[in-house]
């Protein structure tokens, strides 16, 4: 984190970075989870001709500055306007980048502009609002309920504007139009509302710490821009959101918490520590300083009648909490009666621990502390040595315990205990906002200064930005080629697939992209830091290295193990419509060392979600299953060693019937990320194509009746038999893009209701498994000592010496849990052993030669 921190008088300020807020939209997005459409489809006018415009976004990204236009991934379109027209209007709006590839616009009369790639971007103001029905909860984010978006601006790539105006000079401005109006619909009426919170937090006005009474947001935009929400939890608080500093928020720490320091002690430490002295809050003063004087309990210290302590102040110095304070009391050591008084000074140190939870240090100052014995006592005592040897120790260490345990646990429990430190681990307990995918906090620093408590993590989330493929420290003779897309590599071969070449090639030496693949150079931008939102925007269509970096631009290293030197750094589009980040360096034997991480994004696909139902059913059989069950009897430990347990066997029976049946299958493909409508679904069953209605042989033994509608297709068999295919159908939607998926389907023409389950039969070899781990041992014998199995009233688990058991229990013997020769073998059920003829009575013959071999 980056001091110094400031929380303009606000209890609790809650940080979080601009990077942290795109990493979640990003892992949200890459989840199919995006809190945002994925599509906007619109038809238009133009000169006479429907037309119609079809946009699929990409990962979306927000910007916390005012100037929007500065960064490399905004200046790269033309929107039509100057740079000074983009920056935000006021300081509570925020800019919302929502960027699309591959877009499609059908213009009529044949006409058409594929591969369209631009931006849109929003501009609103952040606000808070309640929702609707819990007035105790608020969201924080972007509203659009008003029936009002405040901007939105659409900007195109130069190549995209250059392919528009080709196919019609006003094409690019019209379409601007079409898309400003269609999003600013979809946002108000499908949208409503962006949260910037995973879910809405609790307020309320009971001074609790750790609950807001309300919250105000506001934008931090130097340095590492933050959103930052300044939160009161007391209704007496009343802070100055311009005087919040940050942002504090860093690389490490993403998000940053402020406690204010009179918050900490006021209404953290504060409270604790009059609770540890059972006494009312209301003798401390805020931040936390005694006005009286309070009683503490002396009950275990003998030596101590009474202690009072006079006074105390907690206060932060020098990257600790500070107490000092004083007491008076008196009591009896080793018979002889004492006074004491004296001043104390203890120092709590808040660290973290191996496993990121707070630890608390405790350390205290040599007190300053008198005591006064009666001028009888010296005498009796026989002189001041045996005293200040004896008594006064005494004395003097039963009230140093006393005010320690009382003072220093009260702040250890404060702040290790529940109250502050494990409620931070769960957005649900710690009632603030730390991002919309958020689940909990991780705290990886801990700092604290004299104007407040800086607790520095990162949000805790489901969401992740899934993998395709990824390698490090990949070395590539000249001639290699490699699918980023599947992390495969060959040399000497360019299959269809891959994405970048490394070697000669028309241009010279050099990477090359393949199977039209993109390449961008990232210029000096770290690997390390990079984020799919970084690559996604890599400027691919205006870079002159798009198909082709020379190996002069690649920087070399005298091995592949040496820790220092330059690298490059650079963005892959790939054949696949994935985004990777690369790093390389060459070697001086003309290798290339290679590291990429290839980011996995929603593609176009098809599930195939199967439903069936029974039509007709006759019965074809009936009877009763009877099988052998068992179960484990318990084992305890006697004179180190563990006895009984084994195996009890369990007779079962249940009546089953068999039926045959026809049944009635529905498959319908559903599809994502393709855009609509769609121009063409093809299925086919095992492979063969199937349209209308008709019938197919399956299996080559049986024919099966089908009819296609759409996107469904319906299977009818017939009584008695199996169907046993695969349903695979094909997508093409309107912009050319096809995408196919499958489902086998696999139901049988006979069914059994009733006998033995499936789950009866792995019962069975789980049992026996759980029993193989209690071996009987023989027992030592001894007069008068039963070392069998305790009965199941003792309700131990386990002895350490000799038990004597009362006679007139009786114990049943306990089998070792081994089946014997016959069934010492990998049980997979006692299905395996009917089909080798063992049945029920073989079972349990084999169960008792087990017994009887082992006495």
């Amino acid at each position: 984190m980056q001091p110094p921190y400031d929380t303009g008088d606000f209890d609790l300020v809650v940080q979080v970075s601009e990077r942290e807020f795109n990493d979640q939209l990003a892992a949200m997005y890459a989840g199919s989870d995006s809190i945002l459409p994925t599509q906007v489809r619109q038809t238009f006018s133009m000169l006479g001709n429907e037309g119609e415009v079809n946009f699929l976004f990409d990962t979306p990204w927000v910007h916390l500055g005012t100037d929007p236009q500065h960064r490399q991934a905004v200046a790269r379109y033309d929107w039509k306007v100057s740079d000074a027209a983009l920056n935000v209007e006021s300081t509570e709006q925020i800019s919302l980048f929502l960027p699309f590839s591959e877009a499609f616009v059908d213009i009529g009369n044949n006409v058409d502009a594929a591969d369209v790639d631009g931006c849109v971007m929003v501009q609103h103001s952040v606000e808070t609002w309640t929702p609707d029905g819990d007035s105790d909860t608020r969201e924080i984010g972007l509203s659009f309920t008003d029936e009002e978006v405040e901007r939105v601006e659409v900007g195109f790539t130069p190549e995209t504007v250059t392919r528009l105006e080709d196919a019609n000079p006003l094409l690019p401005a019209l379409l601007r139009g079409v898309l400003q109006d269609e999003v600013e619909t979809m946002l108000i009426d499908d949208v409503e509302r962006i949260a910037l919170s995973p879910e809405p937090f609790e307020v309320a006005e009971d001074d609790d710490p750790l609950t807001p009474a309300g919250v105000e947001p506001l934008l931090l935009r130097t340095g590492e821009r933050a959103l930052a929400f300044a939160l009161p939890t007391r209704s007496a608080t009343t802070g100055d959101v311009d005087a919040v500093g940050g942002p504090n928020t860093s690389a490490g720490s993403p998000v940053a918490i402020l406690f204010d320091s009179e918050t900490l002690l006021g209404d953290v430490i504060r409270p604790e520590i009059a609770a540890g002295m059972d006494a009312s809050v209301d003798a401390f003063e805020r931040p936390c300083r005694l006005t009286g004087s309070v009683d503490l309990d002396t009950s275990g210290a003998a030596e101590l009648d009474d202690l009072n302590l006079n006074s105390l102040r907690a206060r932060i110095h020098d990257g600790h909490i500070r107490i000092d304070g004083s007491f008076d009391g008196d009591g009896s050591a080793k018979g002889f009666p004492f006074t004491v008084d004296g001043d104390f000074r203890i120092r709590v140190y808040l660290e973290l621990n191996d496993e990121g939870e707070f630890d608390v240090r405790v350390e205290s100052e040599d007190p300053d502390v008198d005591v006064d014995f009666p001028a009888w006592v010296y005498v009796v005592a026989g002189g001041l040595g045996l005293i200040t040897g004896g008594i006064a120790g005494a004395a003097v260490g039963a009230t140093l315990v006393l005010v320690a345990e009382t003072v220093a646990d009260a702040v250890a429990d404060s702040i290790g205990g529940e109250v502050l430190a494990e409620q931070l681990g769960a957005v649900g307990d710690v009632s603030v906002p730390l991002g919309p995918a958020a689940e909990g906090f991780e705290l990886t620093e801990v700092d604290l200064t004299e104007g407040a408590l800086a607790l520095g993590g990162r949000p805790v989330t489901d969401a992740g930005i899934p993998v395709a493929a990824r390698a490090i420290d990949q070395t590539l003779p000249s001639g290699t080629t490699v699918d980023l897309d599947t992390g495969d590599t060959y040399t000497g071969s360019e299959p269809a697939g891959v994405d970048v070449a490394w070697g000669q090639g028309t241009d010279g030496v050099g990477i090359y992209a393949r199977s039209g693949a993109d390449i961008a150079p990232l210029g000096g931008q770290s690997f390390r830091t990079l984020t799919v939102v970084d690559v996604e925007q890599a400027d691919f269509e205006g870079s002159p290295y798009g198909s082709m970096l020379p190996a002069s631009f690649v920087p070399v290293r005298p091995a592949a193990w040496f820790p220092v030197g330059s690298s490059l750094t650079f963005a892959v589009r790939t054949s696949e419509h994935r985004f990777t980040k690369c790093e390389v360096f060459r070697l001086p034997n003309g290798r290339l060392e290679l590291d990429y991480v290839t980011y996995d994004r929603p593609m176009p696909g098809v599930d195939v979600l199967v439903e069936s139902a029974i039509t007709e059913r006759e019965q074809v059989a009936e009877g009763t299953d009877r099988w052998v069950g068992a179960s484990c009897a318990g084992s305890f430990r006697y004179d180190g060693s563990r006895y009984g347990g084994g195996v009890r066997t369990e007779s079962h029976a249940n009546e089953y019937t068999i039926d045959d049946v026809a049944q009635s299958v529905t498959a319908t493909a559903e599809p994502t990320r393709l855009a609509t409508p769609i121009r063409s679904i093809a299925w086919t069953l095992d492979g063969t194509s199937v349209s209308g209605s008709g019938t197919i042989t399956i299996d080559s033994d049986h024919e099966v009746e089908y009819a296609v509608d759409g996107n469904e297709i319906t299977l009818e068999t017939a009584l008695g038999e199996d169907l046993n295919v695969v349903a695979e159908a094909t997508i093409v939607d309107d912009r050319g893009v096809a995408a196919a998926g499958d489902e086998y389907i696999s139901l049988d023409g006979m069914i059994k209701e009733g006998g033995r389950s499936q789950a009866d039969i792995e019962q069975i070899a789980e049992t026996l498994k759980e029993c193989g781990r209690m071996r009987r041992r023989p027992p030592i014998r001894r007069p008068g000592v039963r070392p069998d199995p305790l009965p199941p009233w003792a309700g131990v688990d386990g002895v350490g010496g000799d038990v004597v058991l009362p006679e007139a229990i009786e114990h049943e013997t306990v089998e070792e849990a081994s089946l014997g020769d016959t069934l010492e073998q990998s049980f997979a059920g006692a299905s395996r052993l009917d089909a080798l003829g063992h049945g029920t009575e073989q079972i349990e013959q084999a169960l008792r030669r087990g017994r009887e071999r082992r006495g």
